[in-house]
Parts: structure tokens; C-alpha cells; sequence
């Protein structure tokens, strides 16, 4: 999911997602999420409508964002219902209409928001979001029982972006397949063209999946996500001089202004550098040199920060995985992280097996243990998206890091045991110290923790070292490591990837 705050964030994330020379349908869904049908729509949707996208579709929902702290909730901001909603997305009033009312400058009039469940779909071509052509479907006259028309709407068009890469082209395939018989409310569009400012300013986002984000806010599916915006910005066509020779210089003009990046400023005109670090941006000239010093940098972070990274350590010491270096890194290592992540984790991509089934790959002891089988491009993503690594589907192995743990491999999917005994409560781990290493990656210092109680929920992820003894629930305090991360953007979202971690 990725998070995209303003009409400009969705241009930079859709500019960050994709290649220059990728081209491909996007979607925008308007969907109120204060109406009742439109709560159960997406409540009831959310996770098959990611799952099921994958690759092949990205559908940005206007005004919804996440990880949303709960005392943050509020009459125009509120966290989904939904099991399973473990990032706290959220639906932010104010955000949908900012993000509605500038989309509707690049709709026909027929086609602008009309407080009705609409989707747009347009193309990305050549680093840009068109709507010289759109498709425009007022979901709102497919609205049936159980909202069945929807959701073929949905699969229609998931299906068909499998193999197309153009509004035309899915116009075309649609009247070939006579798809208005049975799907109200199509219109096609030719606007203007929406200049990607995505180079405008920084900000560093990476690519492709389902996509949440206030635009100033906007939900991604499997790519679907957020958005909401203040200003137009469009791309500056006149010529640029310097001492009357002609420069290269990309530049964005916003509400009467051009804007320009300092950067390339420093490169073009010279006389200063740019430097950010520690969350500031930093000039010099004259060949001053800043003093950096090691500070734990866990003082100044904010609560979404520290949240962040106490929720990826997390993943790690849920599932007593202590010791790890990418260098040495073995391909059974990788993937009983894979498995056992989403075992813990990731409901939706672990499925629960009986004892019969597991018995033909792992060896099952007295206990009861909960077995599953998961396939092998959900263990591989899992991997990519917390260690960086790439792993080959293979066969079974024993024994795996010294733990008593058994996996299987067959037909594209790992069966494995979880070895977990019942309810065994939550594990968490809270940065006690972080500091910056100078070459983009973090050192951190940590405390794991554990509680017999199982519905603590996200509040764990909030706590520092000082609020644990105040904290309400009983914890018990654990091991103590250290862990060498490096920022990373999964499809999106600020988070990390493991490079080492030990545990003491």
C-alpha cells in the first residue's frame, strides 16, 4: 500500500512507480466512505480487491491514507473497520474533497463527481498521468445485492489489464465484447493532459501495489491508493538562460510561480551545495563543512516514526528470527522467514491445512501446531520486501537455523509447520537507540518484549523505553539486540530492509 498526502504526492508516487517508458492503465475510485454502502463495499472487498489486482492494476481511492493513530480519529477521520486493517488505514474527509474538487478541472462536465461511487480509469505514458482519454464508470447504477455487479465490474477490468496497456484498447475490447450490455454508466473522455510533477520537490517513493495514501489522500488496490491536492502544477516551457546561454533546467509553474529543485539550481548555477540529513535540508558555500554528530536520532523522531521502526523489528522477533546477515544469508534462512512471516503476520497469504496434508511434506510431532501452505510468490515477496533478497523455489529442508522447523515444497506452494503451541501472546521489539551510519543506513538498539495478552493490538508498535512501565498490560522484557537497517519504499511506504541482526 502506499500513502500519497496530496494531489502532487499522487503525481511523485505515480512518477516513482513506474518506469519513464512504461505505459499502463491507472484507476482513481471516488468512494465516500461516511455512506453505508460504501463502507461495506470496501470493508467487505479491501483484501481480495489487493490480493487479487496484484500487478496489474493500479486504482488510487481519494482521501484515504493510513496508520492513522487512534487518538487521532475524529468526525472527518476515521480507521476502517476491517479485519485484518493491521496499518490502520483510514478515510480523511477533508482530503477526498480537496483531492475531488481537483480532479474535477480534468473531467467533462458529465463526467465530474457527482457524490456518487465513480472510477476513472486513464493511462500513464512517458513519465505522465493522461487524461487526454478516460473511461469514466458511475459504479453508483451498478449498485445491486450484495453489490455483485461491482465486484465483476472490478474483475472485468483487473482481467483485462492483465494483457492492455491503454484506455483505448480496453474502450475497444469492451464494445467488442459488448460489456455496456451489462455495465452501466460508461462514458469516454478526451481532456487535457496532467503534467506529472513528480521532480517538483522531493520526496522518495518507489513502485507498484495495491496503494493507500491521503491525496491529500488516496487507496491503492494491488495496486489502489490516495490523494488530495491544492495546486495544478504544469510544466515550464519557457526557455532558461545563464550568462545568455541556454540551460537545461526542469521546471514545474505552480499558482504563478516556477519552481525548481535546489539541486539541480547547485549543479547549473554553482557557488553551493545541498546536503539532507537529520530531516534538514542543508546549504553551504565557500567550503563550509556541517559537523555531523552520531545523536540517537530516537529523541527527535515523531510517533509515526518510531512506530515504523518498532513495527518492521517486530516482524523479526515474532517469529524468533535472531540472527541474521545478508552476506551469509542461506536460501533455507530466507525462506523460513518467508513462511513464518506471513504464518504470523499475513493471514490472507498463509492458508490453514489439515494435519493430513502437512504430514505428506513435514514431520509432525504430538503437539498441536498450526500448519498452512503458502505459495511460493507470497513467500518470495515477503523476503524481497523486508531482506532485499531474491530466492529459488526448491525442495524440502530440515531443520532450518537450528530450529525443530520443516518445510515442504510442491506445485508452487511451501507447506510447512508453524511450530507455534496455542496462543502464545504477543512479542514486540522497541528501539531503545537509532543512529545514522553516513552511508544510508541505521544502526539500531532494541529491547523485545512479550504479553500473555493477545489484544494489545498496534498500541505495542507506539511505546518507548520510558512509557512501557506506564503502559497499562503487563509485558515481560526479552532479549536485547542490535539491528543494521537501510529506508526502503515497498510499494509506497516508508519502511526498511534488514541488512544484519543480532540478538543477545
Amino acid at each position: 500500500m502506499i500513502e500519497a498526502l496530496n494531489f502532487k504526492r499522487l503525481q511523485e508516487e505515480v512518477h516513482d512507480r513506474y518506469e519513464y517508458n512504461e505505459q499502463c492503465i491507472v484507476g482513481i475510485i471516488f468512494a465516500r466512505y461516511d455512506l453505508q454502502h460504501v463502507q461495506r463495499i470496501i470493508e467487505e472487498n479491501y483484501l481480495y480487491w489487493n490480493y487479487n489486482t496484484k500487478r496489474y492494476l493500479d486504482i488510487f481511492w481519494a482521501g484515504y491514507g493510513e496508520y492513522l493513530c487512534p487518538n487521532d480519529e475524529s468526525a472527518t477521520k476515521k480507521i476502517l473497520k476491517f479485519e485484518g486493517n493491521d496499518t490502520r488505514i483510514y478515510y480523511d474527509l477533508e482530503s477526498f474533497i480537496s483531492v475531488k474538487e481537483q480532479f474535477n478541472h480534468y473531467l467533462k462536465d458529465k463526467d465530474k463527481y457527482k457524490d456518487k461511487l465513480h472510477l476513472v480509469l486513464v493511462n500513464y505514458k512517458k513519465g505522465k498521468l493522461r487524461f487526454d482519454k478516460y473511461i469514466s464508470i458511475d459504479l453508483e447504477q451498478n449498485l445491486d445485492d450484495n453489490y455483485k455487479k461491482i465486484r465483476e465490474i472490478f474483475e472485468y477490468i483487473t482481467n483485462a489489464c492483465r494483457n492492455l496497456h491503454d484506455v483505448v484498447e480496453l474502450k475497444e475490447r469492451m464494445e467488442k465484447e459488448k460489456a455496456k450490455r451489462w455495465i452501466k454508466g460508461i462514458t469516454i473522455g478526451n481532456v487535457s493532459d496532467v503534467i506529472n510533477v513528480a521532480k517538483t520537490v522531493g520526496g522518495i517513493l518507489m513502485k507498484r501495489n495495491f496503494i493507500i495514501g491521503v491525496i491529500t489522500g488516496a487507496l491503492v488496490f494491488g495496486t489502489v491508493g490516495v490523494f488530495a491536492g491544492q495546486y495544478i502544477a504544469t510544466e515550464n516551457t519557457f526557455p532558461i538562460k545563464l550568462n545568455n546561454n541556454n540551460v537545461n533546467l526542469n521546471g514545474y509553474n505552480i499558482d504563478g510561480s516556477t519552481y525548481f529543485k535546489l539541486r539541480d539550481i547547485a549543479d547549473v548555477v554553482g557557488g553551493f551545495n545541498v546536503d539532507f540529513k537529520n530531516n534538514t535540508i542543508r546549504l553551504s558555500k565557500d567550503g563550509y563543512v556541517y559537523e555531523d554528530k552520531n545523536e540517537d536520532l530516537i529523541p527527535t523522531m515523531s510517533e509515526n516514526q518510531r512506530y515504523m521502526i518498532n513495527i518492521f523489528l517486530s516482524n523479526f522477533s515474532e517469529i524468533d528470527f535472531n540472527d541474521y546477515d545478508a552476506n551469509t544469508a542461506s536460501r533455507d534462512q530466507l525462506i523460513y522467514f518467508g513462511c513464518k512471516h506471513n504464518s504470523v503476520n499475513h493471514t490472507a497469504g498463509a492458508i490453514p491445512i489439515s494435519d493430513e496434508e502437512a504430514s505428506k511434506y513435514v514431520t509432525l510431532d504430538d503437539f498441536i501446531h498450526a500448519c498452512y501452505k503458502t505459495d511460493e510468490k507470497t513467500v518470495s515477496n515477503s523476503i524481497d520486501r523486508y531482506l532485499g533478497k531474491t530466492v529459488q523455489y526448491g525442495e524440502a529442508k530440515y531443520n532450518v537455523m537450528g530450529y525443530d522447523w520443516q518445510f515442504g515444497y510442491d506445485n508452487g506452494y511451501y507447506y510447512y509447520d508453524s511450530g507455534e503451541e496455542g496462543d502464545a501472546g504477543r512479542v514486540f521489539s522497541i528501539a531503545d537507540n537509532m543512529y545514522d551510519n553516513g552511508d544510508g543506513t541505521y544502526t539500531v538498539r532494541f529491547t523485545n518484549y512479550s504479553s500473555g495478552y493477545t489484544d494489545i493490538l498496534n498500541d505495542c508498535y507506539n511505546l518507548t523505553p520510558e512509557s512501557i512501565e506506564g503502559f497499562g498490560i503487563k509485558v515481560n522484557k526479552g532479549a536485547t539486540g542490535t539491528a543494521v537497517v537501510r529506508p526502503y519504499n515497498y510499494n509506497g511506504k516508508d519502511t526498511y530492509q534488514l541488512i544484519s541482526l543480532n540478538t543477545q
